[in-house]
């Protein structure tokens, strides 16, 4: 019916939609939950493993080239 590339197109759109809509729900319950300050310390909190997440990664690939 749906050729392969429209389906996994469809695929990606909704994994993608409904990744930022959690990511958006996450920040709000977060933002309410612990208020500017704790926001704040939660950010900086997240902030070194994202960072340690993101050059691993990269550097992973760079290793396999």
């Amino acid at each position: 019916m749906l050729g392969t590339f429209t389906k996994n197109t469809l695929l990606t759109f909704i994994t993608r939609f409904f990744t930022v809509l959690f990511g958006l729900g996450t920040t709000v319950i977060i933002s309410r939950l612990l208020g500017p300050e704790g926001q704040g310390i939660y950010s900086m909190a997240i902030l070194l493993p994202s960072l340690l997440i993101i050059f691993g990664n990269s550097t992973e690939k760079m290793i396999k080239l």
